[in-house]
This record gives C-alpha cells, structure tokens and sequence, in this order.
C-alpha cells in the first residue's frame, strides 16, 4: 500500500487546486455558482414580482416569504461550500499519500467493480473516491434506469474499500448479523448455501458460499480472521470475488480528517495481511481446463456467483412507500362502486 507522504506545496489543501484539478462541474464550484444566480433570481422574483400581482399579500410576502427564501437557500449554499471544503481536505490527504481523487462523478455506464452491490443497469454516483494502484474507496449511489428501476434494489448509499488479493478465491461474502451495511443499503445475498452453525462467531456473522465450497470459505474464513472483522471493522461486510476484497461500510468515514483516513488505510493494511496468508496457498481444484480458459477469470463460471435480491429492509420501506398510492386507489374505487362515500 502507498503511503508515503509526498513532499510540496502539493500535498497542503488548496482551493484553486482542487478547482483547476476537479473542474468547475467535478468541484460543485459550477453548482454553487448556478445556485447563488438561481437564488437572486427567485428572491428578487418573490420579492419584488409577487407584490406587484397579489398586493394584499405584499406585507406577508416581504416580512415571511422572503426571509424564508433566504434562509433556504444560505443553507443549501452551506452544504455545496461544506461538501468541497471536505473535497479540498481529502483530495490533499490522497495526495499526500500518492493517490488521486476524484471528488464526484456520475455515469450512465455498467460500474466497473463486480461486486455485488454494484449495479448492472441504470447508473451510478461515486463521491469522495480516492483511487491508488493497490486500494480504492469511495462512496456509492445507484441511479435508476430509464423505468425508474434499481437493478441491485439498493435504497441508500454505501462506502466501499477495494483492495486485491494475491489469487483468485471463490465468491464469498460475510455479512454482519448486527448491522450489515449491505442490508441497511436494501440488499440481501442470495443463491449459494448460508453457513450457519458452523462458524465460532455465528452469533456475529453470516457466510455466503457457492454450493460445495462450504470447506473452501471455512478454510479461508478462520475464526482469527472473523475475530479481527470483529475488532478492526465492527458492522462492515466483507466480500471475495475472484482476486479482489470489498469492504463496505454503512456510514461514511470522515476520510477528509486525516487521522480517520489513515485509521481506514490501518484496517485495510491488517485485513490485507490476513487475507494474504489466508489466500495466498489456495487452489480451487475443481476447475477444470473446460472451465477456465486462458485470460479468463479463475472463478466466474455460471453457478459460481453468489446471487442477490432486495433485503427485507428494502421491501419494507418499499411497500410503506407504495401503501398511500395504494390506499388512494383503492378509496377511489371503492367510491365508484358506490361502497362508501366521500
């Protein structure tokens, strides 16, 4: 992992750096000034328009309407100047650590990451990501299709920490029984089989697994290596896939604070260990040269990939969404029928 400071000018938070880096879009420094001009036009619209057609609200609209305008919308310029100073710190601590930083970027694309929470379909929004050659992080948004739809069913956001692994493992992924950041995201792990009862903290975690690697993913998922989840990453899910670890975490870090950004890179460097000497012996025996061709990936044939589907969570707030819909149509079918009156 790099970690080594950079020495310079660089590595100190800079405003006109982060701009000229980011651009006027990538900054929010295009948003806020389109936000402040949008603010003086709507006040100066409310305040001196609105008087002159609705004269007997003039005194209502001065005194209360106004204000509350600009209230609103100092707060909204509040959060824009809050979120780039933020990108200012972080993007001087990635560089400070030879890494670069990307302060938001939104795409239309297929993620380029195959876990699973990661969307297929629609689209995505990365903030905060911080991308070195061995470690990546960033805090993840899916985008609906065209229809409106989440291909991965995920409701809220996600920070996730790549990093690799010295070979490939089968898909694997462990996920916390107390507050799992991929459940709180609106995903839930399916397909394979569920260890259950056979790990020492089963209370703690629960172990996804193809069918039939239910020895593989117990010899890779040791009880010192859930033990040091437990202590160094309290709440976060870990996934394997083919030659890459994937930490997620429900609440974002403070990475623009130094000392919590290094804490992170802390963590990852113990996993990392761990997982290197948990991994670096493995041999998958049952792939066979029909199985994996040259170039492919060791452990992506059909059958092998763990599966998902929205988490009960998920459906919950879902339905909690769709019930005053639901209530209203029924109502007004129930007033045409003539079975009640409104």
């Amino acid at each position: 992992m790099v970690t080594s400071p950079v020495a310079g000018a660089e590595s100190r938070p800079s405003w006109r750096r982060f701009v000229r880096i980011q651009g006027l879009s990538g900054s929010g420094l295009g948003q806020l000034i389109g936000g402040v001009v949008y603010a003086g036009a709507t006040v100066t619209a409310v305040g001196i328009g609105l008087p002159i057609f609705l004269p007997q609200y003039a005194a209502l609209i001065t005194s209360a309407g106004v204000p509350l305008l600009v209230v609103l919308f100092a707060i909204l310029t509040a959060f824009v100047v809050r979120s780039m100073r933020r990108g200012v710190l972080l993007q001087s601590w990635s560089e400070s650590r030879g890494m670069r930083y990307v302060h938001q970027r939104r795409s239309r694309h297929r993620s380029a990451w195959p876990g699973s929470p990661f969307p297929h379909s629609g689209g995505y929004f990365v903030r905060h990501h911080v991308i070195g050659t061995d470690i990546e992080t960033g805090r993840f948004r899916s985008l609906p299709d065209d229809s409106g739809y989440h291909s991965a069913g995920l409701l809220n956001s996600f920070t996730f920490v790549r990093f690799a692994l010295p070979t490939s493992v089968p898909h694997l992924v462990v996920t916390s029984n107390r507050s799992s950041a991929l459940s709180a995201a609106g995903l839930a792990i399916s397909g394979g089989r569920v260890l259950r009862g056979s790990l020492e903290f089963d209370s703690s975690f629960t172990l996804h697994c193809p069918a039939d690697y239910e020895r593989d993913a117990l010899y890779i998922f040791t009880p010192d290596l859930l033990a040091l989840m437990l202590d160094a990453a309290p709440g976060c899910d870990l996934e394997l896939i083919d030659d890459m670890a994937y930490l997620y975490v429900s609440r974002e870090p403070k990475l623009w604070v130094g000392p919590v950004a290094d804490e992170l890179l802390a963590v990852v460097a113990l996993l990392r260990r761990k997982l290197d000497r948990q991994t670096r012996r493995y041999t998958d025996v049952r792939l066979t040269e029909k199985i994996v061709s040259p170039g492919a990936p060791r452990v992506a044939v059909e059958g092998l990939r763990l599966a998902n589907r929205r988490s009960m969570r998920s459906r919950a707030i879902a339905a909690a969404l769709a019930l005053p819909g639901m209530l209203l149509a029924a109502s007004l079918v129930a007033q045409a029928l003539g079975w009640i009156s409104i």
